[in-house]
C-alpha cells in the first residue's frame, strides 16, 4: 500500500519552478465519482493511462457548462520531481507518494474527497448485486471474500452494480452503480484459491492484483441498473484468536490514507501500546494492540482532526476466508441491523458535507437512513463453501 507524506511548504507553494514547466505538456482525463467531477493530470501518460483502464466508466465528458454550479477539483499526479518520488498536488496539499501503485494512491485521495464533499448519497462500503430490480447489499471489511463472492453471484445470473461501494441516493433511495474494474490474480479471477491451511490461505491472501478487469469482459459479467435494497449482508471476518490478556486487546482499522500525521498522533495517544502497518490489504490498514479502555472515540476524534475517514473496523485479527467451512447467516432482529449499517457508512461522519447538514446529529441521519431501509432484511453471514454460500443468498430472491 502507498503511504503519503505531506509538505507543508508544498501547501504554500504548491508548484516548484520544475514542477510548473511540466504543467504545460501535462496529459488529463475527467472523471466523475458520486456526482463530484474532477480532473486527473500526470506528467505520464501511463499515469493516465492506467488509472483509465480501472475507472473507464467514470469518465465525463464536456457538458458544455452543465455542471457549473458543481466545481471540478484537479489533481495532479507528477513523476518527474526534485524529490525523485511522485508528488500528488491538489488544491490544499503536495503529497510525496512511496510505492509503486499509483492509481491506488490517486484513488485513496479523490475517495477521501469523495467522502469528505458528497451529500446527495449515503456511501456504504460494500458491493451491490441486483436480479429482479431488488438489490443486495454485500457489506464487509477487506479481504473477507465481498468480492469473491459478488462474482460467484454474477456467474448465476445477477446484474453487477459495485463490488466495493454501494452509492444510495437520498432523495429516491436507489442503489446507483460503482462500477470500477475488478482485480484478478493468477490469471483468474478472484476466486475460493485459499483452501489449505491456515498459513495457506494467509500466504495465498497476499498475491498482489495482476490485472483489473471490467466486468464486462468477465464471462457472464452484467451491469445492472439502480435498484432499491431488497436485504443488506454483513460478511463477519473470520477471526484468529486474540493475543489477549487481561490488560490488552488487538483491532484493526482500515483508513481512507495513513500518513504520519495520523501515526504520530496514535503513538501519543494514551491507551495505544503497539502500532503494526498491515501490507497486501486493499486500503490502507493498522492492527493496534490496545489498552482496555475505550479508544476507538478517540481514534475518530483524531482522524476527524485530519480529514480522515475509518473505512471499517474490528476487534481480533482478521483471516482469509475458510472456504471448506459450512457457512453460517442468522437474520439481525430489530434496530441491530440498522444500527449495523450506520457502522460502515462512509461518509456519515463530521468532517463531511453530509454530517453537517444534520448538523452533526447521528440520530438524524439513522431516522433517515430508517426510512430508506424500512423494508430492507439485514443478515450476518460467515461465508464457507462457496457455492452453499451462494446458495443462500440466491435464496433470499425466491
Amino acid at each position: 500500500t502507498m503511504s503519503m507524506t505531506s509538505s507543508s511548504q508544498g501547501q504554500q507553494r504548491r508548484f516548484s519552478e520544475a514542477e510548473r514547466s511540466l504543467i504545460k505538456r501535462m496529459f488529463s482525463e475527467d472523471y466523475s465519482f458520486f456526482g463530484l467531477p474532477f480532473t486527473l493530470l500526470s506528467d505520464s501518460k501511463d499515469v493516465i493511462r492506467e488509472f483509465g483502464d480501472i475507472y473507464r466508466r467514470f469518465k465525463r465528458k464536456s457538458e458544455g457548462g452543465k455542471d457549473k454550479d458543481i466545481p471540478s477539483v484537479s489533481i495532479s499526479l507528477l513523476m518527474e520531481t526534485e524529490e525523485g518520488r511522485p508528488v500528488l498536488i491538489t488544491p490544499d496539499s503536495r503529497l510525496i507518494l512511496d510505492g509503486n501503485d499509483i492509481p491506488s494512491s490517486i484513488y485513496l485521495f479523490i475517495l477521501n474527497y469523495a467522502f469528505r464533499e458528497a451529500r446527495n448519497h449515503f456511501i456504504i462500503h460494500g458491493g451491490v448485486v441486483e436480479k429482479g430490480g431488488r438489490g443486495i447489499i454485500i457489506s464487509a471489511s477487506s479481504s473477507v471474500g465481498k468480492t469473491t463472492l459478488i462474482l460467484e453471484l454474477v456467474k448465476r445470473g445477477f446484474y453487477f452494480l459495485s463490488d466495493e461501494l454501494a452509492p444510495v441516493r437520498r432523495n429516491t433511495g436507489l442503489i446507483e452503480l460503482f462500477p470500477r474494474s475488478i482485480g484478478m490474480r493468477n490469471n483468474g479471477i478472484l476466486r475460493p484459491d485459499s483452501i489449505g491451511t491456515r498459513n495457506d490461505r494467509e500466504q495465498k491472501a497476499k498475491n498482489e492484483f495482476k490485472e483489473m478487469v471490467d466486468i464486462s469482459d468477465i464471462p457472464g459479467g452484467k451491469i445492472g441498473n439502480p435498484c432499491l435494497p431488497r436485504c443488506v449482508i454483513f460478511l463477519s471476518p473470520p477471526l484468529k484468536e486474540e493475543m489477549e490478556d487481561q490488560y490488552s486487546r488487538v483491532m484493526e482499522i482500515a483508513f481512507s490514507r495513513i500518513d504520519g500525521e495520523l501515526i504520530r498522533s496514535l503513538q501519543g495517544m494514551e491507551g495505544i501500546i503497539m502500532i503494526e502497518r498491515l501490507d497486501g490489504r486493499p486500503y490502507p490498514t493498522l492492527r493496534l494492540n490496545v489498552s482496555k479502555t475505550p479508544v476507538i472515540e478517540r481514534i475518530e476524534d483524531i482522524c476527524r482532526g485530519l480529514g480522515i475517514f475509518i473505512l471499517n473496523s474490528h476487534w481480533g485479527i482478521s483471516e482469509p476466508p475458510d472456504y471448506t467451512a459450512t457457512p453460517k447467516i442468522e437474520r439481525l432482529q430489530g434496530s441491530s441491523g440498522l444500527i449495523e449499517l450506520a457502522k460502515h457508512l462512509l461518509n456519515g461522519r463530521a468532517p463531511s458535507r453530509l454530517s453537517q447538514e444534520f448538523n452533526n446529529s447521528q440520530s438524524r441521519i439513522m431516522m433517515e437512513l430508517a426510512g430508506i431501509f424500512e423494508r430492507v432484511s439485514f443478515y450476518r453471514l460467515t461465508i464457507g463453501r462457496l457455492k452453499d454460500t451462494a446458495d443462500i443468498i440466491e435464496g433470499m430472491q425466491e
